[in-house]
C-alpha cells in the first residue's frame, strides 16, 4: 500500500480546518443557551408593514476619502421618473511651484473623466437612446472640508453662469484614447473628454494665473474653486439616458492645460500640465429626482403601510419604511422577567420580478437602518436613522443583504437588533430599507409586498 506523503497530510489538515472553522449561520447565539434548552427553540414569523417614503437626502463630508466615484448623467426611469446626477470638485496642481514658463500662451484646456471599470453605467447608453449633453461651469463657493460641515446630496451649488464648455455625446465606455507625446503614442483608458475653451473663458483662467497661484493646492484653490459639471438633458423620454460612473480616485479625473512658451520648438511645439482630483481634494455628488406622474408616486400616496409594491432607490431617492409588530404585546415575548435569546432573525424581502431589466439591474445588496430612538422624532414619518447593530458589529457573511437570484429575494439578518428590541434594551421606532452604497451607485429596486409574496420577519428564539 502506498504511504501518504507529508504533503498529503498537510492538505488534509488544512481542509479539515477550513470547513470546521466556518460558522453555521443557524448557530448564532447558541453558545448563550444552556444545554437543556437547546431543544426549546421556537420560531415566530410575521408580516411586516411597509410604506415607500422619500429620502430626506444623503449626507457627506466634502473631504470624504471614501468617495471614489463621481456620478454624472440623467435618465428617465419608466417607474421612478427623471433621475439626474451632477458633481462639484476641486482640482489641485499635480506638482507644487509649477510655472508655465516665459511668455506662455494657453492653447487649449480639456476636462478628462475616466470611466469606472465596474458598473460603469445605469440605464441605456445605446445609440439614439443614450445621447447626453454635459455642461461645465466654474464654482463660485468654497467647499468646506472640516469635520463639522455636512453637505447633502440636494445641495444648491453656487456657480458662475458663464459656460466653460459643453458636449453632446453618446457615451463610449469601451474605446480607449491615444494621444501623442513627442514621438510616443500614449494610450489611456476610456474617458469622457470635454474641451473647456468656450469663448476662451477657460483659457483666460489659466493664462492669468500667477506663479503664486500655482505654488500649492491651497493657493490654487484660493484662485480657482473648481468645476461644477451638469447633465442637461431636458429632451429625454422614458427609458432614455443613463447615470455614468467615473473614477474619482487619485489622478483619474483631471483638467489638462496645453500651452507653449519661449522654450517651445518646431519638434516640441507645446507642453501640458495637469490639475487633478485626488483622494483628499474636496468633491460633492449632487442628485435630483422628479417623481411626477410615476407609478412610484401613485403607490407611495395611495398604498399606505400595506402597499402591494414598495421601493428603494440610491442617490437620495426613496426608501421603504418598515413597521414591526409590537413585541411587548405579543404572548410570545410579553414576559418581562425572561431573557429571549435570539438564535436567528431574518428579514425576507421578495423582489417584484417584472420591475428590473438589463438596463435597470437590481442592487447587489440592501441596507437596513433603524430610526433614531430620540423621542423628538416620534411624529415624523422619516426621522434620522442609523445602521443596525448587525451591519456594524457582525461580519458581512452573517448580515447578508445580497440578492438571491434563485429565490428572487434579499435576506437580511438582524439578530442583534431584534435581541435589543425584544429584550427592551432599545425602543423600536421603525426601520428603513435602502440600497447599499447609495452615495456612489444608481441602482433601484421594486419590492413585492403583495398577498402572494410579502415582506416578512422570521425569528428563531429561546426563552430563558
Amino acid at each position: 500500500m502506498k504511504t501518504p506523503s507529508l504533503y498529503s497530510f498537510v492538505l488534509l489538515f488544512l481542509a479539515v480546518m477550513l470547513f470546521s472553522c466556518k460558522p453555521d449561520e443557524t448557530d448564532i447565539g447558541s453558545d448563550l443557551i444552556p444545554g437543556e434548552d437547546q431543544l426549546n427553540m421556537f420560531t415566530y414569523e410575521a408580516e411586516v408593514g411597509a410604506q415607500t417614503v422619500r429620502e430626506d437626502s444623503l449626507s457627506v463630508f466634502a473631504n470624504d476619502v471614501s468617495l471614489s466615484t463621481f456620478l454624472l448623467g440623467s435618465y428617465v426611469d419608466p417607474l421612478f421618473g427623471k433621475v439626474q446626477a451632477n458633481f462639484a470638485a476641486e482640482f489641485t496642481p499635480s506638482t507644487s511651484n509649477f510655472t508655465f514658463g516665459t511668455n506662455h500662451v494657453i492653447d487649449s484646456v480639456v476636462l478628462s473623466l475616466e470611466y469606472f471599470t465596474t458598473n460603469t453605467y445605469y440605464g441605456d447608453i445605446t445609440k439614439y437612446r443614450g445621447a447626453q449633453r454635459f455642461k461645465v461651469y466654474q464654482l463660485n463657493e468654497d467647499i468646506v472640508s472640516d469635520s463639522l460641515t455636512t453637505y447633502f446630496s440636494n445641495h444648491n451649488v453656487q456657480y458662475k453662469p458663464t459656460l466653460l464648455g459643453e458636449k453632446t455625446t453618446v457615451p463610449n465606455i469601451t474605446a480607449g484614447f491615444t494621444w501623442k507625446e513627442d514621438t510616443l503614442s500614449v494610450p489611456e483608458k476610456p474617458q469622457l473628454r470635454i474641451t473647456l475653451d468656450k469663448n476662451d473663458i477657460a483659457k483666460n483662467i489659466f493664462q492669468n494665473a500667477n506663479p503664486a497661484d500655482l505654488a500649492s493646492g491651497t493657493a490654487f484653490y484660493n484662485y480657482f474653486k473648481g468645476l461644477y459639471v451638469v447633465a442637461d438633458n431636458g429632451y429625454q423620454k422614458s427609458g432614455e439616458g443613463a447615470i455614468l460612473r467615473f473614477n474619482a480616485d487619485d489622478n483619474f479625473c483631471r483638467i489638462r492645460v496645453f500651452y507653449h512658451n519661449d522654450a517651445s520648438t518646431d519638434t516640441n511645439p507645446f507642453d501640458y500640465y495637469d490639475f487633478q482630483v485626488k483622494k483628499t481634494t474636496r468633491k460633492l455628488n449632487i442628485y435630483q429626482h422628479n417623481y411626477k406622474n410615476t407609478q412610484l408616486l401613485q403607490d407611495m400616496l395611495y398604498g399606505g403601510t400595506n402597499a402591494n409594491r414598495v421601493y428603494a432607490q440610491a442617490m437620495g431617492g426613496v426608501k421603504t419604511k418598515l413597521t414591526l409588530p409590537n413585541f411587548q404585546q405579543l404572548p410570545e415575548f410579553s414576559d418581562t422577567t425572561a431573557t429571549y435569546v435570539i438564535n436567528k432573525a431574518e428579514l425576507i424581502v421578495p423582489v417584484d420580478n417584472d420591475a428590473y431589466s438589463y438596463f435597470y439591474p437590481l442592487p447587489n445588496g440592501l441596507i437596513l437602518y433603524a430610526a433614531n430612538t430620540d423621542t423628538t422624532y416620534n411624529n415624523l414619518i422619516n426621522p434620522p436613522n442609523k445602521l443596525i447593530r448587525d451591519y456594524l458589529e457582525v461580519s458581512q457573511y452573517f448580515y447578508g443583504g445580497q440578492y438571491n437570484k434563485d429565490k428572487q429575494e434579499y435576506i437580511i439578518r438582524l439578530s442583534l437588533q431584534m435581541s435589543d428590541i425584544i429584550n427592551r434594551k432599545i425602543k423600536d421606532k421603525g426601520m428603513y430599507l435602502g440600497v447599499e452604497l447609495p452615495s456612489i451607485t444608481a441602482n433601484r429596486v421594486v419590492i413585492s409586498n403583495s398577498p402572494e409574496r410579502k415582506i416578512r420577519l422570521r425569528i428563531i428564539y429561546t426563552k430563558i
